[in-house]
């Protein structure tokens, strides 16, 4: 349940290195695991921080949220999404004040799901699915047999601008609500008399803040920072044995910041690169993860053809070594496809996604898809 943000890159990309586990169900959907939301962004491997736009810069830069020329209604959809049908749905609009010429603002209400786990059967305490489950569930045995749900959903508002004395800056800020919901069932299986349970709610309030500058027509630069000081407060019914105790903890996200920079090659052709740093401390875990996304996107007509990778600099945890010289591949490839009329726009993205490749021990390969609306 209880998990957040993209500090679970780390056991991701772990998981692609780790021997598999016993678990007979294992399932790990939302926005935290790896790639974020949204077909447009995913498609160029993320790498938007300077120039993403329209309701989707709710997610990855509030900032982005006043390049948008009309309102726009959106929701899209990952495939095989069994524990949520939806990964993104918002709503997005524009306000000229009449009292502030050549001041734009922009808004944004979104819903998505970050983290959504559903497991069932045996995990060892060494097994990627009981070290990722630890992470995501607080009071989780180390080793256990059982079943285990959660639900980690998020809504959110954005509010952007672009001043008239700084036309060439656009600021944008998000206040999200993540609310987590979890249970645990089974037993330890140093001591499978002995049954365990665990209720679990959590809640948090997340600000994020968002800055993009036009250098001119042709380069532009971005910072996002998100879970500026957010703390997760974690109420948790455990029973064990037939005795049950309420506990209360509170847990510090670790902070997130991406730099971007955008270039317009050619009238057609536009390429984007961003540097994303996870650094600070999550349950007891010293986290530092940096990651490089470069991205490209060439118009045709209608179209949008888009490539991008996603390469991981370090990968730490704790006392771990980086464990990015022992990936079995040194990148994650990206591409994706987009259509838009003046009405509204078709897109589609396809990328692994290293959970289910992980426990299949196979490439499996995912697409998510969007609608937007234009009004």
């Amino acid at each position: 349940m209880l998990f957040l943000r993209n500090n679970f890159l780390f056991f991701i990309f772990a998981s692609l290195i780790s021997l598999p586990g016993q678990a007979k169900t294992f399932i790990a959907q939302g926005s935290d695991l790896l790639m974020g939301t949204g077909p447009q962004a995913i498609g160029v491997a993320g790498a938007v921080t300077a120039n993403i736009s329209g309701i989707y810069s709710s997610y990855w830069n509030p900032a982005g949220l006043v390049k948008q020329t009309h309102h726009e209604v959106s929701i899209s959809r990952q495939t095989g999404s069994i524990l949520e049908p939806i990964s993104f749905v918002g709503i997005s609009g524009i306000y000229l004040p009449d009292l502030l010429p050549k001041t734009k603002f922009a808004y944004a209400f979104a819903w998505l799901p970050r983290l959504h786990v559903n497991a069932d059967g045996v995990f060892e305490e060494d097994s990627f699915e009981a070290l990722f489950l630890r992470f995501a569930l607080p009071k989780i045995p180390n080793d256990f047999e059982g079943h285990t749900q959660s639900k980690t959903r998020d809504f959110r508002f954005s509010l952007a601008t672009s001043p008239a004395f700084a036309p060439n800056f656009s600021i944008g800020v998000t206040t999200a609500y993540i609310r987590c919901v979890s249970n645990f069932c089974g037993s330890k299986l140093n001591d499978p008399e002995s049954h365990y349970s665990a209720d679990t709610d959590a809640s948090a309030i997340a600000v994020n803040l968002g800055l993009q500058y036009q250098l001119n027509d042709q380069i532009k630069f971005g910072a996002n920072i998100k879970d500026i000081n957010t703390t997760l407060k974690v109420k948790s019914i455990i029973e064990q044995d037939g005795i049950k105790r309420n506990e209360i903890f509170y847990s510090e996200f670790p902070h997130d910041l991406s730099f971007g920079a955008y270039w317009e090659a050619l009238p057609d052709l536009e390429l984007s690169s961003d540097y994303q740093f996870l650094l600070g401390d999550y349950g007891g875990y010293n986290i530092d993860i940096q990651l490089w996304r470069t991205g490209l996107d060439y118009k045709y007509r209608h179209f949008n053809f888009r490539l991008g990778i996603l390469i991981p600099t370090k990968l730490r945890t704790g006392s771990s070594k980086n464990i990015r010289q022992d990936m079995p591949a040194p990148f994650l490839p990206t591409t994706g496809i987009g259509w838009r009329n003046d009405y509204f726009s078709l897109d589609t993205s396809i990328y692994p996604h290293a959970i289910l490749s992980y426990q299949r021990q196979t490439i499996r390969l995912v697409a998510e898809s969007s609608i937007r609306i234009f009004f």
